[in-house]
């Protein structure tokens, strides 16, 4: 399949079994230098960005709304090589564990993708907002967490490595275990914060 067929199958669900928020990010196919949909003139300023950078101007809208067939076909017509992003958080039921660890991959039994330095694993959303964050320590492995207002790169595309996303298998989205809601709730801000251990308590145990 083309990358706008890709992104089309997981706006329609085809691929983690639901329909989830898609956008177009930078390739490193696609070189140091592109052009915007108004044909403006786009660099990359920073290494880091290579092979994940949005493309939109405003992508912040899809953190609430699906894109449209009609826009991703846009998009992907207008940058053909561009990597697939799946936006986190509420509006696509997923929040992911970003890890760099490349030693083995940790039996979560849940859907894992296998990243250019590492892993995503992914978890069904737990209801209540999450926070993106970086270097937390869960399980003896460090991770940063993708979860509402972040977004992850996905298969077919490419890391600045040259190697390209994949899934491990289809296993089904899981709850998030125990010890990542433990660890959401403890690093959580003192006040309104969201009572991570009640989700499980109340929803994950049934």
């Amino acid at each position: 399949m083309t990358n706008k067929q890709w992104a089309l199958a997981y706006l329609r669900g085809d691929i983690l079994g639901h329909p989830v928020s898609i956008i177009p990010v930078h390739s490193p196919e696609m070189g140091q230098t592109w052009k915007a949909l108004d044909d403006s003139p786009r660099s990359i300023s920073r290494d880091d960005q290579n092979g994940k950078m949005n493309l939109l101007d405003e992508w912040k809208p899809f953190q609430d709304r699906f894109a449209s067939e009609e826009e991703i076909n846009e998009w992907w017509d207008w940058w053909p090589k561009a990597n697939i992003a799946v936006v986190c958080g509420k509006i696509s039921q997923i929040i992911a564990l970003d890890s760099d660890d490349t030693v083995g991959v940790i039996d979560y039994k849940t859907r894992v993708s296998k990243t250019g330095d590492g892993y995503h694993y992914i978890f069904r959303h737990p209801g209540k907002p999450v926070r993106n964050r970086q270097k937390i320590e869960i399980d003896g492995r460090i991770w940063d967490i993708r979860g509402d207002g972040g977004y992850i790169v996905v298969e077919p595309s490419i890391h600045p490595s040259g190697v390209e996303y994949m899934w491990l298998g289809d296993s089904p989205i899981a709850t998030l275990p125990y010890s990542v809601l433990n660890q959401l709730h403890k690093i959580s801000k003192n006040g309104n914060r969201p009572n991570y251990l009640a989700t499980y308590e109340t929803v994950y145990e049934g």
